[in-house]
């Protein structure tokens, strides 16, 4: 990923992409972001806020994230952080960062190369 200016991946004898790197990347990313709180949420906090698609917990070095995964339109994405943020500030939690979660090149070959059944 770092050496590569283009990558080319095959599945099964097929290739299946074949970009720049960066453009690949951009391609697959999801928009992931890293919500760091003061103490872990209840599930179900954010059913019915128009965009997120999921959430879980998470333990880091940190503490603990939430990870919410949320749409990738535009107009519903900029919905979706202020409806997340304002969940959370509705039920007092302490917002001490948000990071979007960026795609790395092994979770970009594994999106192309896992077929389910």
């Amino acid at each position: 990923e770092e050496m590569a200016d283009r990558i080319g991946i095959i599945n099964k004898g097929e290739l299946v992409a074949c970009k720049p790197t960066a453009e690949l990347l951009d391609v697959f990313s999801d928009q992931v972001y890293v919500f760091r709180l003061d103490r872990a949420p209840e599930a179900g906090l954010l059913d019915g806020v128009e965009g997120v698609l999921a959430s879980e917990i998470e333990s880091s070095d940190h503490g603990l994230d939430y990870v919410v995964r949320i749409a990738n339109d535009p107009k519903l994405r900029s919905g979706a952080l202020y409806g997340v943020i304002g969940r959370l500030q509705q039920q007092g939690f302490q917002l001490n960062s948000i990071q979007q979660r960026q795609q790395n090149l092994e979770s970009v070959f594994l999106t192309l190369t896992t077929s389910t059944i």
